[in-house]
């Protein structure tokens, strides 16, 4: 039986979300602490202390703490087999994760305008993120995805990975929260994406999940 896994991080998706949908797939019981952004602001010296490197998300597995979404996220594909099905497909994530982190970092200059810092730049940033910064990220994402078993497959390798997750996941935020019809001119990206939703654990999971800000 695998062991249980306690999640902490705030009420929203970003960094946590990928963890959770490692663990929904897997079938892996998880306990989703989520603690409020606010509360965390109000000491962030104290608040930062009580985590294992000063920051969320972080996991507690068996006593033992981890942070760092990435390393958690490696660490809990392992465990349930949504890693990479050999060395070179796990770098192959690897590397699509950190390719996806370049993008989302502009997403995240967004999302911290418009919703932290009430920037009244925050629609030029906008802008520039889905009409320039975004379209070579989905160029390529599109591109791999064609280039795996000619789009009916997933991002890299032979099966799920938590590289799709990672993927989606961002994908979903820009959906929901920038620009609905960005994928519009991404036909295989678009079909992707319901696939990726239509997994078992991630249906479930989506289908259950607290209704959040962001």
């Amino acid at each position: 039986m695998a062991p249980h896994v306690k999640l902490t991080y705030f009420n929203g998706r970003q960094r946590g979300e990928v963890i959770r949908w490692i663990l929904s797939y897997g079938g892996q019981e998880f306990t989703d602490n989520r603690i409020d952004f606010g509360e965390w602001f109000k000491d962030r010296e104290a608040s930062k202390a009580k985590t294992p490197l000063g920051n969320v998300p972080y996991i507690e597995v068996d006593g033992k703490r981890l942070g760092q979404s990435h390393a958690i996220g490696r660490y809990l594909a392992r465990q349930n087999g949504c890693a990479g099905q050999n060395p070179w497909e796990e770098a192959e994530v690897d590397a699509i994760v950190d390719f996806t982190e370049d993008v989302y970092q502009k997403f995240l200059n967004w999302l911290r305008a418009e919703l932290i810092f009430k920037d009244p730049k925050a629609d030029e940033i906008k802008k520039q993120f889905v009409s320039v910064d975004a379209v070579p990220y989905l160029k390529k994402f599109e591109e791999l995805v064609q280039g795996n078993q000619n789009g009916q497959a997933f991002i890299a390798g032979s099966g799920p990975t938590w590289a799709d997750f990672t993927v989606v996941a961002f994908l979903d935020e820009v959906i929901e929260m920038v620009e609905p019809t960005i994928l519009d001119s991404y036909p295989a990206l678009s079909s992707y994406v319901a696939r990726v939703h239509n997994l078992k654990g991630i249906k479930q999971w989506l289908a259950k999940r607290p209704v959040t800000q962001y």
